[in-house]
């Protein structure tokens, strides 16, 4: 059930982002929900073949990717003139850090053992953190 939501999941977002990038005279924020839903055909795909290869998915940084991609679409839409800079590639960084550390570390998501302690006790506690900070900062921000 959950595989088949993973790759309903990554086709829908994979097909939106190709329909989108293909528009004749794309504007900005239409590079940004294409980019926004490429990154999320990854993340769908990433997660299905950890359950393929693992059994369960690893932890997802997930939110470290949408509150960004939200508040640089929000941007894009309501601020005139609003160009993309590579600085604001850094907004990524938190996202490519736990995922990062989920694959390294071979962190599963898993909701009974998120608080027993262990070796990655400090790197689920990390990632709670830095996702709550996220979604507050960003939401705030996009307002």
């Amino acid at each position: 059930m959950v595989s088949t939501i993973i790759w309903v999941g990554f086709s829908q977002s994979l097909f939106a982002a190709i329909i989108i990038a293909a528009k004749k005279k794309p504007e900005i924020q239409d590079r940004i929900l294409s980019a926004w839903l490429f990154l999320l055909a990854i993340e769908f795909i990433t997660c299905g073949i950890d359950i393929l290869i693992w059994g369960e998915p690893l932890l997802s940084s997930s939110f470290l990717l949408f509150n960004p991609a939200f508040y640089l679409y929000i941007k894009s839409l309501t601020k005139p003139g609003f160009k993309l800079k590579w600085l604001q590639t850094l907004h990524l960084l938190p996202f490519i850090i736990f995922e990062s550390g989920a694959y390294i570390l071979r962190e599963k998501y898993s909701i009974h053992d998120f608080f027993e302690s262990d070796t990655t006790t400090w790197f689920r506690y990390s990632f709670s953190v830095a996702s709550v900070i996220s979604w507050f900062l960003y939401n705030f921000c996009s307002a």
